[in-house]
């Protein structure tokens, strides 16, 4: 499986949008599942991330936590590439809604489990069928 950035105008929001969201402390996974003509490979999955302004206030501290969130979405999807593929998962958007007021208080070890879970979550959520609206 292939990760690429999110990008192209109004990709982001449209995955945000269309997609099925699972929160896991602190983190808001959206996952969204293959859409025909959506122009990718079969076997490529398109992640983006995200710290609100409002909720960092410092560019490094929101830097840091994008750098963590890339770095445990490359590790967690190796660890379940083929569960991803079964779903159908295409897009992948992540969204931090705390942080630390240095950057030195976060670490791997802090993203990593939590990005675990909302995988697990966010497949097994995608997985189910669209319940009535």
């Amino acid at each position: 499986m292939v990760l690429r950035p999110l990008k192209g105008f109004g990709a982001f929001e449209s995955a945000v949008r269309t997609g099925r969201r699972v929160t896991v402390g602190p983190l808001s996974l959206t996952v969204g599942k293959s859409t025909l003509g959506s122009g990718h490979a079969e076997d490529t999955l398109c992640y983006g991330v995200s710290v609100p302004k409002r909720v960092a206030k410092s560019a490094v501290v929101r830097n840091r936590i994008k750098r963590l969130l890339r770095e445990s979405l490359r590790r967690v999807l190796t660890d379940h590439e083929e569960q991803c593929r079964v779903a159908g998962i295409t897009t992948i958007v992540t969204i931090w809604r705390e942080a630390p007021e240095s950057a030195s208080l976060i670490g791997l070890h802090d993203v990593l489990p939590v990005v675990e879970k909302a995988i697990v979550k966010g497949i097994q959520r995608i997985s189910q069928p669209a319940g009535p609206a």
